[in-house]
């Protein structure tokens, strides 16, 4: 779970088909854009230009959005 693409050995084929970035390993210590709390609400507020991370801010109450960084949390050994 939340292994990213590369690491699961699942390419995901739209994104293959474009050329496109696979999804990231959230499992791991390097993150592509920014590890702390803040840079990942940033990302799922703001999304990823050029991939298939869209935004949304607006669109999920803040309170779920630090749920989701909690999870993400949980998902890896302490960064």
């Amino acid at each position: 779970m939340a292994q990213g693409a590369i690491r699961a050995g699942i390419a995901i084929s739209i994104i293959q088909e474009q050329n496109r970035r696979q999804p990231p390993d959230l499992t791991d210590t390097q993150w592509d854009h920014g590890s702390t709390d803040a840079d990942i609400v940033a990302v799922i507020k703001r999304g990823v230009p050029s991939t298939m991370m869209p935004p949304f801010d607006g669109n999920i109450a803040d309170a779920d959005t630090w749920n989701i960084v909690n999870y993400l949390r949980s998902l890896s050994p302490q960064r």
